[in-house]
């Protein structure tokens, strides 16, 4: 089992249901999820680049052929047009950081929304204070303490940190929708 497993695998506290996980076409963080929470499980894959969308479709069909998966192509953003039923769970894999720091507050809540009550979102970032070329707003582990209660999320904790390769560590952290 890889990194993506340990960063994921604390926030899954049951099999099944219905998860959304928005990964930024990160194929890795999507087969961990549904090997988590269960082939039984209804999962969404959300990616706006229709190329990153057809390259999760090819690789979970490959390995989890009968299971109900869907692939709105659709930008994470804009959570007010996402068609996603009521989730009882939602995985956010190094897509935070790509929103504009003065947006990340409303479309942090704006997912919570999509969320069953008692459900968690995990959120994958990486823990840096300056932004990079294609980690421009990062969200360290404190700034989304800050934005999950903002969004009127509770029980936040950290889950895991890893250490990255080019950036300081990679944590996982969870919310839960009241």
């Amino acid at each position: 089992m890889g990194k993506e497993h340990d960063l994921i695998q604390p926030g899954v506290t049951r099999r099944r249901g219905v998860w959304a996980a928005v990964t930024a076409g990160t194929v890795a963080y999507t087969l961990a999820l549904l090997g988590l929470i269960g082939p039984a499980a209804e999962l969404y894959v959300v990616e706006r680049d229709a190329g990153a969308l057809n390259a999760q479709r090819r690789a979970l069909a490959a390995k989890y052929p009968n299971s109900a998966i869907h692939y709105p192509e659709a930008d994470f953003t804009q959570p007010a047009a996402l068609a996603l039923p009521p989730l009882d769970g939602l995985l956010l894999a190094n897509v935070l950081h790509s929103v504009p720091f003065d947006r990340q507050e409303s479309v942090l809540a704006g997912l919570a929304e999509r969320l069953a009550s008692g459900s968690r979102l995990i959120l994958i970032e990486y823990e840096r204070q300056q932004g990079m070329p294609w980690s421009r707003y990062p969200v360290t582990y404190e700034a989304f303490e800050n934005l999950a209660a903002a969004a009127g999320m509770r029980d936040v904790r950290r889950l895991a940190a890893l250490p990255a390769s080019f950036f300081r560590d990679v944590y996982s952290a969870a919310a839960e929708r009241p």
